[in-house]
């Protein structure tokens, strides 16, 4: 290290850090400061000195002794005349220090002492430990990888944690600059990709990919449902499917029945229909029954199934409750379905409603009445609004 700037640098550093000064560099500096002072003195006081001797030598006005009396106008205006034209102006106090400036940086240059020599021992090398303004002139030139982050409370005595520690905040910065440091928003509801218009009590975040954000709603907590049954008895047309018929309503939540036997849905998606009817027969031979699903009017390929219903005993009706479940997937708002049926034996079979049988001491309990048809229906999937 050449330069005197440098080496006070790393003394003002030292101190900075909370750090005591390497003793010889502190020295260095202040013989060198002392230098450059002696010297610019000494500059000064010679240029003033050449010019005061020059000035005396030079006669710039004529003879005059005090006891002449005051100059007249014209003596003054000779000498001023002489002053121009013999002697230039003088330099000016700043143009002799900027002067002066320009030789002492030569002197600090001639006057910076050179390092001593490393001794080199005869058998192994000397190793000379590194003073802190060494270490520091290292860090500045040649430091450049990442780190790990040091103890930040503690002010290291060592170069190396210094140098982590800089590192350190270098890479916090480059990472606040780029990320930022966050809004500090602490509600979710209050984020900037949150519809808050519709904000209530029961109310759940539904993302909207048309808006880009989330909005609050209460109708996709896949809690639509609907429960009917019939209690009337009901008869097949002659020769013609026949839909089943609901006439009491258990239960209803986005899912109604219009017509008495259309099931309407009000928000597309899966759904599972369950179904079950009462069947009679109060023929003497075995009589058929077929049921399967009708969708926005159209029959569903696959859907029915073939019942074979038992004869009359005695006089006991055959009778049998059957039921199964159906996937129902719906596309559009307030698309119906309906399971349809149909026996050649319109005449014997039918889907009844049975009274309820009132306990008979020592041969039955008491028997609640019997719906024709029952039907449920529940979400799967709900697919959108």
């Amino acid at each position: 290290m050449k330069n005197i700037k440098e080496k006070e640098l790393l003394v003002n550093f030292a101190r900075s850090m909370g750090q005591a000064a390497d003793p010889e560099l502190v020295k260095e500096v202040n013989r060198i400061k002392s230098i450059k002072a002696s010297v610019r003195k000494s500059a000064t006081e010679n240029i003033f000195k050449d010019l005061s001797e020059a000035f005396k030598q030079a006669k710039l006005v004529p003879t005059y002794e005090p006891d002449d009396g005051p100059l007249s106008e014209e003596q003054i205006e000779q000498i001023k005349e002489t002053v121009a034209i013999e002697y230039p102006k003088p330099p000016s106090l700043d143009d002799l220090m900027l002067l002066l400036n320009e030789k002492t940086e030569t002197v600090n240059e001639l006057v910076q002492p050179q390092p001593p020599e490393m001794p080199v021992a005869a058998t192994e090398p000397v190793v000379v430990e590194k003073t802190l303004a060494d270490r520091t002139s290292d860090f500045i030139s040649k430091s450049k990888d990442s780190y790990q982050q040091p103890d930040p409370l503690i002010v290291a005595s060592d170069m190396d944690a210094v140098t982590k520690k800089l590192r350190f905040l270098e890479q916090w910065i480059s990472k606040i600059s780029m990320a930022g440091p966050g809004g500090g928003e602490v509600n979710l509801r209050y984020l900037d990709d949150v519809n808050r218009s519709a904000i209530d009590d029961d109310k759940y975040l539904r993302y909207e990919a048309s808006t880009k954000k989330f909005t609050f709603d209460s109708g996709h907590k896949n809690n639509f449902y609907g429960a009917f049954q019939s209690t009337e008895t009901q008869l097949c047309n002659a020769n013609t499917a026949t839909a089943l018929t609901y006439n009491q309503i258990d239960f209803s939540y986005g899912i109604t029945v219009q017509n008495t036997s259309q099931v309407h849905i009000a928000t597309p998606g899966l759904y599972n229909a369950q179904f079950s009817v009462q069947l009679t027969n109060s023929g003497t031979a075995i009589d058929q029954v077929y049921i399967w699903l009708r969708q926005e009017g159209v029959d569903v390929v696959g859907s029915a199934g073939k019942i074979d219903i038992s004869p009359k005993h005695g006089s006991l009706n055959g009778a049998m409750l059957i039921g199964w479940n159906f996937f129902v997937q719906t596309t559009v708002p307030n698309e119906h379905f309906q399971f349809m049926w149909f026996t050649p034996d319109e005449t014997h079979v039918t889907i009844p409603t049975l009274p309820e049988q009132a306990a008979v001491e020592g041969v039955s309990p008491y028997i609640p009445s019997t719906a024709s048809v029952v039907l449920t229906v529940s979400p799967v999937k709900i697919d959108s609004a």
